[in-house]
């Protein structure tokens, strides 16, 4: 993989421990033993072989839902979840990007702290 790619996955148990490291800089307590028993709920956001970002979702027919989304502190936040949910959303899930949008907006609306979603670099 090239050092620059930026890359969302599934998570796999050798992911853990860097996951654990992830939550732990934005004070989210799970344990490894948690992150393995959820590890099918993970996506991981790469940039090159750089953990960037993780989230917590679900997605069934007719029902995605993301719960959570984690970045880097050293990434812009808004930027990384907009791509993690857009990249789920969009292409995992193959909404359309009128959907994606209505989506992301709805998920702002529940009053979750995260609210910065933008594109670019500050």
């Amino acid at each position: 993989m090239e050092s620059n790619a930026i890359t969302i996955r599934k998570a796999i148990p050798a992911d853990a421990q860097a996951i654990w490291h992830l939550l732990r800089c934005e004070n989210k307590v799970w344990d490894v033993d948690h992150i393995i028993k959820e590890i099918n709920s993970l996506h991981i956001l790469s940039f090159g072989k750089k953990l960037v970002g993780v989230s917590h979702s679900t997605v069934t027919p007719g029902c995605e839902k993301i719960a959570w989304v984690v970045i880097h502190p050293m990434y812009p936040e808004g930027s990384g979840y907009a791509f993690l949910a857009y990249g789920l959303l969009g292409v995992i899930c193959r909404l359309p990007k009128a959907e994606v949008e209505q989506r992301m907006k709805s998920h702002l609306k529940l009053g979750h702290p995260k609210q910065n979603i933008g594109f670019g670099i500050r």
